[in-house]
Parts: C-alpha cells; sequence; structure tokens
C-alpha cells in the first residue's frame, strides 16, 4: 500500500510538471510568420477583396442577359375566365429586349475591371508589407526587452553574491560599511 501511495504521488507530480511544462510556446521568427500569415483576418479579408476584383473582371466579360416580359389579364370580365389568352376575347403581349453597348464600352469596362485587380493585389501586398514589417518589430524588440532582462536578472544576482561577500568581509574587518551601503544603492 505503501509504495503504491508513493507511485501514485510520484505520477501526480510527473504529470504536473509536464502540464507546466506545456504552457510555454516558443516562436522563431519563421514560425511567427507562418502563424501570423494564417490567421490574420486583415489580411485575409484583403485576400477576399483580390478575389471579388477578379469575380468582377468574369462579370465584365460576360454580355448582358435578355429581358422577355409577358403580360396577361389574370380575368377577363367579359367571359368570366381566368388567364385566357384567346385572340378573339383574351388580351395578352409579349417582348424581348436585349442591351447592347457601343463603343468598346464593354471592353473599356474588362480593361476597368483588370485595373482593379491589379489595385486590389498592390494593397494586399502593401498590407502584408506593412503587417510584416509590424511583426518583425515587435518580435526584434520583445527579444531584446527578454535579453535586457536576462542580463538585469544576472546583474541582480551578481550584485547580490557581492553583497554577501562584502558582509563577511565587513564581519572580518577587511571593508568599511559605506563600500557595502554603495553596494545596496547599486541593488
Amino acid at each position: 500500500m505503501k509504495n503504491y501511495l508513493i507511485f501514485t504521488v510520484s505520477l501526480m507530480l510527473l504529470l504536473i510538471t509536464k502540464a507546466n511544462a506545456q504552457d510555454t510556446l516558443r516562436l522563431d521568427l519563421q514560425k511567427s510568420e507562418k502563424l501570423f500569415l494564417e490567421g490574420n483576418y486583415q489580411l485575409i479579408a484583403q485576400s477576399y477583396q483580390t478575389d471579388q476584383a477578379k469575380a468582377e473582371v468574369i462579370t465584365a466579360k460576360l454580355f448582358d442577359n435578355p429581358e422577355l416580359n409577358y403580360e396577361n389579364l389574370f380575368y377577363n370580365h367579359e367571359t368570366g375566365r381566368f388567364l385566357e389568352t384567346s385572340m378573339a376575347t383574351g388580351q395578352f403581349s409579349a417582348e424581348i429586349s436585349q442591351l447592347l453597348k457601343l463603343a468598346g464600352k464593354r471592353n473599356k469596362n474588362i480593361q476597368l475591371a483588370k485595373a482593379g485587380v491589379k489595385v486590389a493585389e498592390y494593397a494586399y501586398f502593401d498590407v502584408m508589407r506593412t503587417l510584416r514589417y509590424e511583426l518583425r518589430n515587435t518580435f526584434y524588440k520583445t527579444y531584446y526587452a527578454q535579453q535586457s532582462a536576462t542580463i538585469y536578472q544576472e546583474q541582480i544576482y551578481n550584485l547580490e553574491l557581492l553583497l554577501v561577500a562584502s558582509e563577511r568581509q565587513l564581519q572580518s574587518g577587511n571593508i568599511a560599511l559605506k563600500d557595502i551601503l554603495r553596494i545596496k544603492s547599486l541593488g
């Protein structure tokens, strides 16, 4: 029973240390850029703007559809019948119309839509370039801040060691109290 208890406690401690070790995420610049490019909403939205501009080019290449209209009387008062389409007593009309663009308007609309695609692509690359610059700038600022914090922690640790050693030397009578006060003022 005692061995089982020791095994259970050691297993729990091992799992707790594993769980604590997994909450830290280590990223280098390439991994952070990859995650950034996959999950940035501004880039995704700008990519959809480019796709929309390409769809507008396809739409500009299409011809206008013809329009077909048909009219019929729902109820004929003279005969008392519904939807009567006979030539003698019914009324109906049909018409077809087609919009024709003259003077190269269709080609000009296609060229305009293609220019819109280029503008959307340039806007996408501009957003990506700007956001990558901000990511790299923030990454390096964070990196150097972490390095500075590590150096400061080392200096504080070294000052504490120096203070302990100096207090021993003070007790031995080898240094003056003002030197210890000077070291304490640094920390």
